[in-house]
């Protein structure tokens, strides 16, 4: 399901407000580093692929259970998947704009690795990533995503 839900965009996902157009500056601690996002339920409010924003009707309270993911710890489990249907996400919070290495199961249920980047201010949190296994050079520079750029760009508020 998560493959799916990185590779391709899908229905449950969604259009992008004008706030994910939007230059973020990430929010750092007193130390400077970036801040990880707290636990809990996030709703996906927003989502952006090569540059195409997801339409609008994919974001209507009926949506709501199947846009609800849990964050707990290292994993990032969507709230009507398998038990083993999880991301797993690795932070660095010591780069600014925060880097995140998603892993996930494949089709074939090989590994997959997505490089990102993101950001959590205002009770939102901002993933960019690269798709595709294409290493760490996928990794984007900035929360934006252009045509053919093979990146995903996703908004998720904190319940």
């Amino acid at each position: 399901m998560w493959t799916i839900l990185l590779s391709i965009p899908l229905a449950i996902v969604m259009v992008c407000s004008t706030g994910c157009q939007r230059k973020h500056v990430p929010t750092v601690d007193q130390a400077g580093s970036v801040r990880l996002p707290p636990e809990g339920d996030y709703l996906i409010t927003a989502m952006e692929v090569d540059g195409v924003q997801q339409p609008a009707k994919s974001f209507t309270p009926a949506s709501e259970t199947s846009r609800t993911v849990t964050l707990v710890g290292d994993k990032l489990r969507n709230t009507f998947g398998q038990p083993d249907d999880v991301l797993r996400l690795q932070w660095d919070t010591t780069k600014n704009p925060g880097h995140v290495t998603i892993q996930a199961k494949g089709p074939t249920g090989q590994i997959e690795t997505n490089y990102g980047i993101f950001n959590y201010e205002d009770d939102t949190l901002t993933l960019c990533f690269g798709q595709g296994n294409a290493g760490e050079q996928s990794r984007p520079r900035e929360f934006k995503t252009d045509p053919g750029s093979k990146a995903t760009l996703m908004m998720l508020k904190k319940r």
